[in-house]
């Protein structure tokens, strides 16, 4: 994801620059009732998909205040699974100082989720790791974020186990 993001950096800067433009913005619609299909200038959207399929990306989300989430990636089943993203957005740094404070007060918070920044290969570091994860790689200005869920299978295991 690192190489990728380096060889298309401009074209991402270009989605991120395109979705602040529109508020509570995701893209593509959900389907053809999808009032995001209306609000799009004809220009952007023939831009975003051009940049939605030259990056394979799955699909756009902007909350509307900073911060912008470009699907990449997503695998599981029902019980389970994951996905990566492609994050932009100021406040990390705050969300994981709160965190870290809500760990501080209650440690076996880890227990059922590990959020980190951390330079290593994020699919590493996920091994280490029997709970839920949320872990973010910074590159430039934007953050490569994985998330995965591991509850229901530690809870199928321990089933079986007993």
């Amino acid at each position: 994801m690192l190489e990728h993001f380096n060889l298309y950096e401009s074209e991402f800067e270009r989605l991120r620059k395109i979705s602040v433009k529109y508020d509570g913005f995701h893209y593509p619609p959900y389907d053809e009732t999808d009032s995001t299909a209306y609000v799009i200038s004809s220009k952007d959207k023939k831009e975003l998909d051009s940049l939605i399929k030259r990056l394979d990306i799955i699909s756009i989300q902007y909350d509307g205040i900073s911060e912008v989430c470009l699907l990449f990636h997503t695998w599981g089943v029902s019980i389970s699974g994951g996905y990566k993203e492609y994050v932009y957005t100021p406040n990390l740094e705050n969300h994981i100082k709160n965190y870290d404070k809500e760990v501080a007060l209650d440690p076996s918070t880890e227990m059922y989720i590990v959020e980190r920044i951390t330079e290593e290969d994020l699919d590493q570091v996920a091994q280490r790791y029997s709970a839920n994860i949320e872990l973010y790689r910074p590159i430039k200005k934007w953050l490569v974020y994985t998330s995965q869920s591991r509850e229901l299978i530690l809870e199928m295991y321990a089933i079986l186990l007993y």
